[in-house]
């Protein structure tokens, strides 16, 4: 009798879980790209090795819990494309800046064993083939030229400094699923070249990118039709093909000279020296790495050690120990982590954050909105791919106050949307909307999801940005 029961009872869990599996692939089917059941598997595998689980170390979950994003990329919430019962405006534009999904740490730094991180696939089939029907446009001085350099470890298991990672993979091939979803009924009638696609010239954001538009356009011709524009550097500097330039991106020289003196007028070195430098000390003395108090390289330094850990948290790796066994403890990770999202938040100020990203908002953003207004040829979806650093710049100058590191996958959106005669621009980072009240530049006016275009334009342009950079 007790084995009938129990043989029931397993009979039910296995059925629950059987009727799961087909209800995700399902929801999928018709909402999203094609997956099979092996492909939920897939993701569902990938997903269990990051940070959603309650076993790994606690004190360190308000870091990674966000940060790893495991979770976001496939959910279906989010406020884009969602009018909220604001029936009488239409979309006319979507401009997504999107940070690049999980990758392995990006410096070679090493903390006692090399820690091991998946980049390839456990099979080729003709979907993950598809990743390479998206043809590769270099803008002048880009590094990226050739199939070879974007997808280095297609089929290769071991990660490369600063690889995206096949979780990160599927986190972008689901949050294009999502777009698709949100945007579904602006996108019907729309053709190929109403889509531009921008990347910076690494590998981690076009395999990013790669991976959304499989995602997004599914088994649709486009994917033949659609290519990634890939700028040189990190901050998505080269504007689409015949934008009239108003200015030239600032010299990386003048940049950071400019970004020094800055911080060094903020007093940010002395407050981090004086908040974190025991900790970064600590942390080199016991792997014995080669660390200095040099202004213009502490911040990167500490930046690339807790990477390092944010990585390995990510993957529920062990923490690191040396060669004497002495290893990071959960709490001494906590303390580093929280320095770093510190750091992050104090070491751009908003004027090196509108030296790296103006070239960036103009030629992009506003002169793409003003040619959708004034009846010009346009994109209707602007989709750029880039890194932390970039949106977190891009929310420094609307005057978002930055309390987290910018999680992976992470999607700042902005869509411009009409009345039939005056245009509105919203603001949504990950799904949320982000009113005027949350964004300090447009503090003056009444509060409300829709910023008026004109004032939008007014204040994002209104810099000299020669005299800034001279």
């Amino acid at each position: 009798m007790a084995k009938s029961k129990k043989f029931r009872r397993l009979t039910f869990v296995f059925l629950l879980a059987l009727i799961s599996t087909l209800a995700v692939w399902y929801y999928f089917s018709w909402n999203g790209p094609s997956l099979s059941l092996d492909d939920v598997k897939v993701f569902a595998n990938a997903s269990s090795s990051l940070s959603c689980s309650e076993d790994y170390f606690p004190v360190l979950k308000p870091f990674l819990e966000d940060y790893c994003h495991c979770k976001a990329a496939y959910k279906t919430d989010g406020k884009e494309g969602d009018l909220l019962g604001k029936h009488n405006l239409k979309l006319v534009q979507v401009h997504m800046i999107a940070r690049h999904g999980d990758r392995s740490p990006a410096s070679s730094v090493r903390m006692g064993k090399k820690s091991v991180y998946e980049c390839g696939f456990e099979r080729s089939d003709e979907k993950w083939l598809g990743l390479l029907d998206f043809a590769i446009n270099p803008f002048p001085g880009s590094r990226i030229n050739s199939r070879k350099v974007q997808f280095p470890g297609f089929h290769r298991k071991k990660c490369s400094v600063g690889q995206l990672t096949s979780i990160g993979y599927m986190q972008h091939y689901f949050l294009g699923s999502l777009m698709r979803k949100k945007y579904i009924s602006f996108v019907q009638g729309l053709k190929p070249t109403d889509f531009f696609v921008h990347s910076t010239d690494y590998s981690r954001t076009i395999q990013s990118a790669s991976a959304f538009l499989l995602g997004f356009f599914n088994q649709t011709a486009f994917r033949k039709d659609v290519s990634i524009n890939v700028s040189p550097g990190s901050v998505l500097s080269s504007p689409p093909p015949g934008t009239p330039l108003r200015f030239t991106a600032c010299t990386k020289s003048k940049f950071k000279k400019i970004l020094l003196s800055e911080l060094n007028s903020s007093g940010f070195f002395p407050k981090a020296l004086q908040r974190g430098y025991h900790l970064i000390e600590k942390l080199c003395k016991m792997f014995s790495l080669d660390c200095n108090k040099h202004n213009d390289t502490f911040g990167d330094l500490a930046v690339s050690l807790v990477d390092a850990l944010l990585c390995i948290g990510c993957h529920q790796l062990p923490l690191p120990c040396n060669s004497a066994q002495q290893c990071v403890s959960p709490s001494f990770a906590a303390e580093l982590m929280n320095f770093s999202e510190w750091v992050w938040s104090e070491r751009y100020p908003r004027i090196a954050s509108l030296l790296a990203m103006q070239p960036f908002i103009y030629h992009s953003v506003v002169n793409q909105m003003d040619r959708a207004i004034t009846f010009q040829n346009s994109y209707r979806f602007m989709w750029s791919f880039a890194h932390d650093s970039v949106i977190s710049e891009l929310l420094r100058i609307l005057g978002f106050s930055l309390e987290k590191l910018i999680p992976y996958a992470s999607r700042l959106v902005f869509e411009l949307w009409t009345d039939g005669q005056n245009y509105f621009v919203r603001v949504l980072f990950n799904g949320i909307i982000l009113n005027s009240n949350n964004l300090g530049l447009f503090s003056d006016m009444e509060n409300s999801d829709f910023i008026p275009y004109s004032i939008w334009k007014q204040s994002l342009t209104s810099e000299n940005y020669n005299l800034l950079c001279p």
